[in-house]
């Protein structure tokens, strides 16, 4: 009879429909395995709930499914999953209610909990979110590694000492590896990298390189020890390795300098060139180093790295935490201009996979690209939610399963990458390899060109991946694309390299205007269109200029022409700020048209915390986790949101296909308008009115002689009009000049945005004002109804602000002109209240210049001693550092 389940230890992989099943078939029957009496398993009837808090969320009640005791107390837990569940979304509330209970003793007697959903089983440190052990369904079966490491560990003999045995000393005799937290590992790597660019004299990128290939060393070394089944057992169990089979270590590397002065270059790094060597020649995976490549570090400098790392164990315990683990190696190491590029944070590479909906099963698996890969970020995300489908997929036999994912991944996830300084695509290659694909389908050539081409410059090995990669696009087309291309770069028809790409792209002539130049993010959009199947899926990050600037319309009439916009997610300013980019961003969610097809509601949505979870690495540990659990729940906010649209359910987040016709960035398709409180308004008695029909514009134009010196007004975020700088008139540039009198409103047109409005004092009308102002004046009927201390308090208020954001086109700065003022609804209180307003701010602003006239008052009187002196102040003055 043919197999049509797997099966392990414990049940058979089709038993696993739901958690009960979980506990009955599986958990049940392990901790009876391990030995354990009824009288220590705790089963849930019998367990106290807890309140537990996650991130910015009040807590719920919780309490986990079995609680199990040595000695009378608790020593670890068990939460059971139904097998459709991702057990990486529960580890707060393990982690929190292990907390508690420890809270209650004076030691900490529950050190580990384990999560399960029948396919899937980790068991954590009560106090970390890495597991020490990692087990999938078919795992559990007598003679494999980790499943002898797991008893070994919650064994109920174990148990009952209270796991007294896990501790011991290193002066027993070997080398304990420990699983650093992923804020420790990146401190560490940080060091590293600070040594070999400090040591070497190396520029950035240089010394990237070379710790690259260190690290490489390690986890090599690492996973070594880990397919041994017995050092797996010690190192899971925090028992000491013997120290001549930790060979990336300083004892080690004494023990061989006696044959050669850099054992870890000569002889680990050569055998692992070697090993991929031979797998390049049996076609199994790109090249990632040559086959003469050598560590390029002195050997004090290899052994100062060794010392830092040799006390960690760093190989993941699967794909997902040694992605981490590699991604904390890019985050210490690839920033700034030079390497930031490459890099996009955690959560909008998690969001993106999420939202796109990937799909791997026996019928379909889906093929996915990015076409400037950098680091390999989102195809290792597509890569890791592809196999859990997969993983998780219980109807599977054993030889199915293995095959599908052989299938993804070496004919699923493709990527490209032009960066030769450094090398990405090697570096891409070394983070896939890690996760167990051999970058076979991580190509280094660009992109953009429609037809790939090697240069006279590139190996036989270049020239061969080039050819593989244009007949691979001359017979296969994609499903999905998640990808971050470059914002800044630009082709041009000038240069002939670029011009001989450029000039096969339609947007070069689209809506009939002949251009001289294109940004490769917008080449991007007609390449993938190209790449994509009819119905294939595009998720793109895309500066906001290209959204909703008057420079790119005919791009966004090529998006509506040829894809259906799914869904647009602003991000955040700062999401991209440890990279060198100041863009603003959003996550563009496009489908490739088919024939005929129209648009339908678009998802928009405006997020605030993802992409700033990636915090500079000085950051305070509270204020990491808080960044992190933010981007974590506000992913999951989004996709339920999404999910909710794809229903068919309706709100603020839905914008009609009327809305797209234009601009396509958020605050423009999901506006704020202080209309919206105007029922609120209407219901307490106060109406309102256009400012247009309250006050005049002025214009009162100033005539310029050359040689006098004039003062021009200055107007802070603050709201306060000063003095600002002072020219000839020769030296005025601007071909307008205003003056304002006493209670005229000036408004910045370039930071009204950011509440930059002041009232004129009567101290400052000798002031100029430059056209970068809008003036405006209560109208003369209104001079007795209207307080304009009032209308600057309203013109200054977050609604007023957020309206204007709405409809401006600026990023950086937004600019708000007249033409967008004279629309302003303006709420009007009885002029009496008004008036009690703007008194209250009178009295302030006279209060700041009581306090100003005091503290000149003691300074003169303290200048006596000549503290002032002129001497002094040129020393300081000299003495200033560079802006």
């Amino acid at each position: 009879m043919k197999e049509n389940y797997t099966q392990n230890k414990y049940c058979r992989s089709i038993d696993l429909t739901n958690e009960a099943s979980v506990e009955s078939f599986f958990i049940l029957r392990l901790l009876n395995d391990l030995g354990y009496e009824d009288n220590e398993i705790k089963t849930k009837k019998s367990i106290d709930s807890l309140r537990i808090g996650k991130g910015r969320k009040r807590g719920d009640l919780y309490k986990p499914d079995f609680v199990i005791l040595g000695n009378k107390k608790p020593r670890w837990l068990i939460d059971a999953k139904g097998t459709g569940e991702r057990i990486e979304d529960f580890i707060y509330q393990c982690s929190n209610y292990s907390l508690q209970i420890d809270q209650k003793y004076d030691e900490n007697p529950l050190r580990f909990y384990m999560l399960t959903n029948g396919l899937l089983t980790r068991i954590y440190p009560w106090d970390k979110e890495e597991p020490v052990i990692s087990l999938r369904f078919a795992d559990f079966k007598n003679g494999n590694s980790r499943y002898e490491a797991l008893k070994k560990l919650l064994s109920a003999a174990n148990t009952r000492k209270g796991f007294s045995e896990i501790h011991k000393d290193e002066h027993s005799g070997g080398y304990i590896l420990v699983k650093p937290s992923m804020d420790i590992i990146r401190k560490a790597f940080l060091k590293c990298h600070r040594i070999i660019w400090k040591s070497e004299k190396m520029s950035p990128q240089a010394a990237f390189v070379e710790f690259a290939k260190l690290l490489f060393v390690k986890l090599w070394e690492d996973r070594r020890l880990r397919d041994n089944p017995e050092f797996l057992a010690l190192i899971s169990n925090g028992d000491p390795l013997p120290k001549n089979e930790v060979r990336f270590s300083s004892h080690w590397i004494k023990s061989q300098e006696i044959n050669t002065p850099n054992p870890i270059d000569s002889i680990l790094f050569t055998q692992l060139v070697n090993f991929l060597e031979q797998e390049i020649e049996e076609r199994k995976r790109k090249r990632i180093f040559i086959q003469t490549e050598r560590l390029e570090l002195s050997p004090s400098t290899v052994k100062r790295v060794v010392e830092t790392l040799e006390k960690y164990y760093l190989f993941g315990i699967d794909e997902d935490l040694n992605g981490r683990m590699f991604e904390a190696f890019l985050t210490a190491t690839m920033r700034g201009q030079a390497l930031g590029q490459y890099f996009t944070p955690r959560s909008i590479v998690k969001l993106m996979a999420r939202l796109s909906e990937l799909k791997a099963h026996p019928d379909l698996i889906e093929r996915v690209i990015d076409g400037c890969c950098g680091t390999g970020g989102f195809l290792i995300e597509a890569l890791t939610e592809m196999r859990r489908q997969i993983h998780n997929n219980t109807s599977l036999t054993n030889s199915q399963r293995t095959k599908l994912l052989d299938e993804i991944a070496n004919k699923a996830i493709f990527g490209i990458d032009a960066g030769k300084n450094p090398p990405i695509t090697r570096i891409a290659r070394i983070n896939m390899y890690l996760h167990g694909d051999g970058g076979s389908r991580i190509y280094r050539t660009d992109a953009l060109r429609n037809i790939p081409q090697a240069s006279g410059a590139d190996s036989p090995e270049i020239i061969q991946e080039v050819n593989e990669l244009r007949s691979l696009f001359s017979e296969t087309l994609f499903d999905v694309v998640l990808t971050n291309p470059p914002f800044s770069m630009d082709y041009s028809i000038s240069v002939p390299d670029e011009k001989e790409v450029i000039e096969n792209y339609e947007l070069l002539t689209f809506g009939g205007k002949k251009r001289s130049s294109l940004r490769s993010s917008v080449m991007f959009i007609e390449r993938y269109w190209k790449l994509l199947k009819e119905g294939g899926r595009l998720l793109t990050v895309i500066d906001d200029s290209v959204l909703a600037g008057k420079n790119y319309p005919f791009v966004r009439d090529f998006i509506r022409e040829r894809f259906v916009i799914k869904a647009i997610i602003s991000l955040h300013g700062d999401a991209f700020r440890r990279s060198g980019a100041r863009a603003k961003t959003s996550i563009l969610y496009m489908i490739k048209k088919h024939p005929n097809e129209t648009q339908g509601a678009c998802f928009v949505y405006e997020s605030k915390y993802i992409g700033r979870d990636d915090v500079p690495p000085k950051t305070r540990p509270s204020d990491t986790e808080k960044a992190r659990i933010n981007a974590i729940d506000e992913i999951e906010e989004i996709v339920n949101a999404f999910q909710s649209f794809q229903k068919g359910q309706k709100d603020t987040w839905l914008v009609t296909p009327d809305k797209l016709n234009d601009r396509l960035d958020a605050k423009h398709l999901t506006p704020w308008s202080i209309s919206e409180l105007e029922n609120n308004w209407e219901k307490i008695g106060v109406g309102s009115d256009t400012i247009v029909n309250l006050v005049d514009l002025i214009e009162d134009e100033v005539e310029i002689k050359p040689d006098e010196r004039y003062t021009f007004l200055k107007v802070t975020y603050d709201g306060r009009a000063e003095l600002g700088g002072k020219v000839l008139g020769k030296e005025v540039s601007y071909n307008k000049i205003f003056k304002a009198v006493k209670n005229d409103i000036i408004i910045s047109n370039i930071n009204a945005v950011n509440r930059a409005i002041a009232i004129m004092p009567s101290d400052l009308v000798s002031c100029l004002i430059s056209p970068a102002f809008t003036i405006i004046r209560i109208k003369q009927a209104y001079q007795d109804k209207i307080d304009p201390m009032y209308i600057w308090s309203v013109l200054r208020s977050p609604a007023v602000s957020a309206e204007w954001l709405s409809h401006t086109t600026g990023f950086g700065r937004h600019y708000v002109d007249w033409q967008l003022i004279k629309k302003q609804r303006i709420p009007l209180l009885l002029f009496s209240k008004q008036k009690q307003i703007g008194d209250i701010y009178r009295t302030l602003l006279q209060y700041e210049r009581d306090i100003i006239e005091k503290q000149n008052e003691a300074q003169n009187q303290i200048s006596l001693l000549g503290l002032d002196d002129i001497r002094a102040i040129e020393r300081l003055q000299k003495a200033k550092p560079p802006r």
